[in-house]
């Protein structure tokens, strides 16, 4: 009798577990999604240098916590100027991230300063220069994937101070999303919110919209980028020109993804590193190349 009512019991508990999705241990908590994307990025044009390759990649645990890592090379004919490796993992619900150097085994800790943050002004925003940004209606497979066309363009002019005098540049491409990625939409919601939760500030949020950002494109227009792409992106081609005061180069960006995955994290893995010969130093010590 007592065997008996175990099992039934023990029916009841794997009914739950199915129907209510307690996960891996009875009555926790869910694990979080998992998603890992990376993107090649390749920029050519840009004076006195050969291409400039940057390996981005972004992992995310949830919609809130995401390691990102960079690695860029710089050549000049033959010689590599510049090799550089950095991970920054970034916590927006502890308010926190943690740069990690792999070369040089350091790393530090460092809670986000609200004195950092400056006030911002979302009137200025909107009546600064917009992003035109328009879904095409285009399709196209990209390695099995299917894939929709947005087109972007910003045209940015803006006063230098000194008379009448402005400087100007621009960027302007396309971008193939899809949503043919399993928990693609880890990537959306952590971005999106990531660049909004940063406006104001020097922080970054680890995605190729960094890049944007360093083209002096405003934490608004990034925003509302990232809001429309409603997919990872696949490829993405775009051509900029430097602000005329940096001379006004044009150059031509391409972006492409290379790698995606839906799989767990080890314990541990948006911490602080565990490997050995690992030293951690106070955040101005900490150098990142």
């Amino acid at each position: 009798m007592f065997f008996v009512k175990g099992r039934n019991l023990l029916l009841a508990l794997v009914v739950l577990t199915l129907v209510f999705g307690f996960g891996n241990t009875l009555f926790g908590q869910e694990k979080p999604k998992c998603l890992t994307v990376q993107h090649e990025i390749t920029t050519t044009g840009l004076p006195l240098v050969g291409p400039v390759v940057v390996y981005n990649t972004q992992e995310f645990m949830g919609d809130r916590v995401s390691r990102s890592m960079r690695a860029l090379t710089m050549t000049l004919g033959d010689s590599v100027l510049s090799d550089v490796v950095v991970v920054v993992v970034t916590d927006l619900e502890k308010k926190k991230q943690i740069y990690i150097n792999p070369k040089t085994k350091t790393y530090t800790e460092k809670a986000f300063d609200p004195s950092e943050f400056s006030v911002i002004d979302t009137l200025a925003d909107a009546r600064g220069p917009q992003l035109v940004v328009k879904k095409t209606g285009k399709t196209r497979e990209i390695d099995g994937k299917k894939c929709s066309e947005i087109y972007f363009k910003l045209d940015i002019a803006s006063n230098t101070g000194v008379g009448d005098a402005k400087i100007k540049h621009y960027f302007e491409g396309n971008i193939w999303v899809t949503k043919d990625i399993p928990n693609y939409e880890l990537y959306l919601d952590y971005n999106v919110y990531a660049l909004q939760y940063f406006r104001g500030s020097r922080y970054a949020a680890g995605g190729f919209f960094d890049i944007l950002g360093k083209l002096d494109v405003d934490d608004y227009n990034l925003v509302n980028l990232a809001s429309a792409l409603e997919g990872v992106p696949v490829e993405a081609a775009f051509v900029a020109q430097m602000p005329s005061g940096a001379g006004g180069d044009v150059f031509e960006t391409k972006i492409k993804l290379i790698e995606y995955s839906a799989d767990t994290f080890k314990e541990g893995y948006f911490g602080p590193p565990t490997e050995e010969g690992y030293k951690k130093v106070a955040p101005k010590e900490f150098e990142s190349f």
